[in-house]
């Protein structure tokens, strides 16, 4: 089944009406299935009193989905923040409302859907995703333990597959795990690839020492430096300054850090990126640059070298 992940910006009336509410918390997912397609619509709920659901809907989406809401006082946030991503996406309603903030940017080439619950339902099956085959690569997003089978770790498939009994690595603990079996959408499975939310029953570790945001798989890189390609837009006042901490976000990973030179409003640079914490990461990954206090907080995105 090929799973497509998409952030939603939109009301959750009309979340509601696209997919079945599943998980919720500081984002909610809704699901919605037909044939051999899932499409996960990542809901930021606690934005914007939060600023990382916005970062991890942007780091983990294929896709964005934007309602425009010109009474809302983060929609300039909002638009700086998707043009940041450089994430595909459509407008759902009338473009031309916003058509004087999104000239000569990326979101002046986003199509129009129209402002109906199955048309935009529509439009998401037919996406292609952004899993690639490769080595096996899980973000958990969640954890927990069951007396009756063990623990269980739920999270998205960005490449690879991934199969019972495969002998995988939690990361970044580096701790040895063996997947006893697994679940697609509620069914028992042996092998799951092309994007789909994965539920893995694994032996070799505690619930307890994993973290949301570790990544299950094989021949990631782990550590509290990395290097990276960082791109701040003219928007970006100040640009990113070394002498003030940011928090870096990769995957569902995030922590405070500092940079190793100043990238004025517009400019670009390879960065040195020190973190307070170990990530999991590999070469090509999105790593944004958040600063909590200006306004937009997301004020960077780079590659990872």
């Amino acid at each position: 089944m090929k799973g497509i992940r998409v952030l939603s910006l939109l009301d959750k009336e009309m979340n509601a009406k696209i997919g079945k509410k599943g998980a919720a918390g500081d984002i909610t997912i809704y699901t919605c299935k037909q044939g051999e397609v899932a499409v996960e619509l990542i809901e930021p709920t606690l934005y914007p009193e939060k600023i990382h659901p916005l970062v991890f809907g942007l780091a983990l989406s294929d896709f964005i989905v934007f309602k425009p809401d010109l009474a809302s006082k983060e929609l300039g946030e909002i638009l700086a923040s998707l043009i940041i991503s450089g994430k595909p996406g459509a407008i759902v309603g009338d473009a031309s409302l916003i058509g004087n903030y999104t000239k000569g940017t990326p979101l002046a080439q986003w199509e129009s859907i129209e402002d109906d619950a199955i048309k935009v339902r529509e439009k998401l099956l037919a996406l292609k995703n952004g899993w690639k085959d490769g080595k096996t690569k899980i973000i958990v997003d969640q954890v927990f333990s069951l007396k009756s089978i063990g623990v269980v770790v739920l999270g998205a498939i960005t490449s690879g597959k991934i199969r019972v009994h495969d002998k995988l690595t939690m990361f970044p603990l580096n701790a040895p795990v063996e997947v006893k079996s697994l679940q697609l959408h509620d069914a028992n499975v042996e092998e799951i690839s092309d994007g789909s939310r994965v539920g893995a029953n694994i032996k070799g570790l505690d619930a307890e020492k994993i973290e949301r945001g570790s990544v299950l798989g094989s021949g990631m890189l782990c550590g509290k430096k990395f290097d990276a390609e960082v791109k701040v837009p003219a928007f970006i006042k100040d640009g990113v300054r070394k002498d003030r901490k940011v928090f870096a976000y990769v995957g569902l990973q995030y922590a405070e850090a500092g940079v190793s030179a100043d990238i004025p409003a517009g400019g670009s640079m390879k960065l040195g990126i020190t973190c307070e914490k170990d990530f999991t990461y590999e070469a090509g990954e999105t790593v944004f640059l958040v600063d909590p206090g200006r306004k937009p907080r997301i004020i960077g995105m780079g590659t990872i070298a």
